[in-house]
C-alpha cells in the first residue's frame, strides 16, 4: 500500500488524506497537511513542520547539515516544529528557548499537483527569516501565509541554526562557520527536489528576506553553494555590506576561544575546542553567547564568516569577501530587488543612547563613528567622520 503504510489506523488515515487532497508523496515519504484560511477567506494547504536536514545534534552538532532521512508510514505536517535554540530580539531577553532538532521547513500552497492536470506549476516564494541570525523563526507567529497566499504563489519558510550553534568558526578545517547559512542552502536544495509536488515550478524561485534574512538572500547571490537554487532575490533592510553582516577573519577564532574558556574546554587546538563544546548542553552553550562581547550597535555576536580552510569534501559557502565578489562579478545574476522596513533603524538607537538619554550622549556615540568601529586602519575614524559630517553639513554638527 501507498508508503508502505502498516496498521489500520494509519491506513485510514491515509484514505481519508488521499479523498480531502491533503496528502502529498514526496522522495522521503509521504506527509498529511492541513487546511488554513487566507486573509480575504481562500483556503489553502499547509504541510508544516516538514524534515529538510537530519536533527543537527551529537556529532553533527557545528557540521553542515545532512540530508533528511526517509520514513515509514505518514508523517504528520499539521504542526510547527519548535524553533532552533535561541533567546529574544532585545538585550534584557535573555531567557533561552527552542531545541537543537529544528532543521524543518513550511510549505503553504493554493492547490496540490495532481497526475494529469493541466494547471500551470506556480511561482515559489522561499522565506528568510531576520532576527541578527540569535532569533527568529519561520514559523506563523510572526510570518504566516495569510497575506501572500491570496495570490497564486507557494510560501515555503524555514528554521535554520542560529547564534553560537549556528555561526561559530575556528577558522579551520575543523569548524569553518556558516552553518546556519549551509541550512538555509540545504532548505533551498529541498525545495528544488520537492516543490514540484506542492504545484511549484523548481525553475521560478524567489528568494527573500528581512535584516539579517535581506543579508542571507543578497550571500545566497554570492555563494558559490547557492547557484542554480533561485531565480530572484529581494532583500529588505540587509545587504551583504551592512556593517553587521559579516564577522571580519581574525574575530571568530578568538571569540572561539572565549566560549571555550566559559567551559574550560581546551584550546590548544580546535578539534579539541569543538570535540568538548559538543558536550555542553545546547541551553547552557548559547547562555555563553551572552558573555561574549558584541559590537556597541549591535548585540549580533556571531554572523556569516569567510571561509579560508574547510574539511575535505566539505562544501564552501563564502571563500573571500562579499565586496571582492561583487567587484570580480562571479555572483549570481538575478533580478534583484531592495530596499528597507520604515523605521527599522529606530530599534538600535538602544544601542547608540545605553542607559543615558541624552542628546549629548547621542552625539558622542555619533552613528557614523559606530558604522566606522571595525576599520582595518583605526586612527583614520575620527578623520573620515569630520570629513563625512563637513561634507554633508558644512560647520554644523550632525545629530543622529
Amino acid at each position: 500500500m501507498i508508503c508502505g503504510l502498516a496498521g489500520l489506523l494509519t491506513t485510514i488515515i491515509t484514505i481519508i488524506a488521499v479523498l480531502a487532497d491533503d496528502l502529498v508523496v514526496l522522495k522521503q515519504g509521504c506527509l498529511i497537511g492541513h487546511r488554513l484560511t487566507s486573509r480575504k477567506g481562500r483556503e489553502i494547504f499547509a504541510f508544516q513542520g516538514v524534515p529538510y536536514a537530519k536533527p543537527p545534534v551529537g556529532e553533527l552538532r557545528f557540521k553542515p547539515p545532512q540530508p533528511a532521512e526517509p520514513w515509514t508510514g505518514v508523517l504528520d505536517a499539521t504542526k510547527e516544529a519548535p524553533m532552533c535554540v535561541q533567546r529574544g530580539l532585545f538585550p534584557s531577553d535573555i531567557e533561552v528557548r527552542g531545541q537543537e532538532d529544528c532543521l524543518y521547513l513550511n510549505v503553504y500552497t493554493p492547490r496540490i499537483s495532481k497526475s494529469g492536470s493541466e494547471a500551470a506549476p506556480l511561482d515559489v516564494m522561499v522565506w528568510v527569516h531576520g532576527g541578527g541570525w540569535f532569533t527568529g523563526s519561520g514559523n506563523t507567529d510572526m510570518y504566516g501565509p495569510q497575506y501572500l497566499l491570496d495570490k497564486d504563489i507557494i510560501l515555503v519558510t524555514m528554521n535554520y541554526r542560529l547564534g553560537l550553534i549556528g555561526f561559530l568558526s575556528t577558522e579551520d578545517a575543523e569548524c569553518p562557520g556558516n552553518n546556519g547559512m549551509k541550512d538555509q542552502v540545504a532548505a533551498l536544495r529541498w525545495v528544488r527536489d520537492n516543490i514540484v509536488e506542492f504545484g511549484g515550478n523548481p525553475n521560478r524561485v524567489t528568494i527573500f528576506g528581512e535584516s539579517a534574512g535581506g543579508s542571507s538572500t543578497h550571500l545566497h547571490m554570492l555563494s558559490p553553494a547557492s547557484k542554480g537554487l533561485f531565480h530572484r532575490a529581494i532583500s529588505q533592510s540587509g545587504i551583504v555590506l551592512s556593517p553587521w553582516a559579516l564577522t571580519p577573519p581574525g574575530s571568530p577564532k578568538l571569540v572561539a576561544e572565549q566560549v571555550a574558556d566559559v567551559f574550560n574546554c581546551p584550546v590548544q587546538s580546535s578539534s579539541e575546542l569543538i570535540s568538548c563544546l559538543r558536550k555542553q548542553d545546547a541551553y547552557k552553550l548559547y547562555g555563553a553567547e551572552l558573555l561574549i562581547p558584541a559590537k556597541r550597535m549591535s548585540p549580533i555576536t556571531f554572523t556569516p564568516v569567510i571561509e579560508e580552510q574547510v574539511g575535505e569534501g566539505d562544501e564552501v559557502f563564502m571563500s573571500d569577501h562579499p565586496m571582492k565578489i561583487l567587484l570580480s562579478g562571479d555572483l549570481e545574476l538575478v533580478p534583484w530587488m531592495v530596499g528597507f522596513a520604515s523605521n527599522e533603524g529606530v530599534f538600535f538607537t538602544t544601542f547608540l543612547l545605553g542607559p543615558d538619554q541624552s542628546k549629548a550622549k547621542l552625539v558622542e556615540n555619533s552613528l557614523i563613528t559606530i558604522l566606522l568601529e571595525n576599520p582595518e586602519d583605526k586612527s583614520l575614524v575620527k578623520e573620515i567622520v569630520k570629513k563625512v559630517e563637513e561634507f554633508y553639513s558644512g560647520d554644523k554638527r550632525i545629530i543622529h
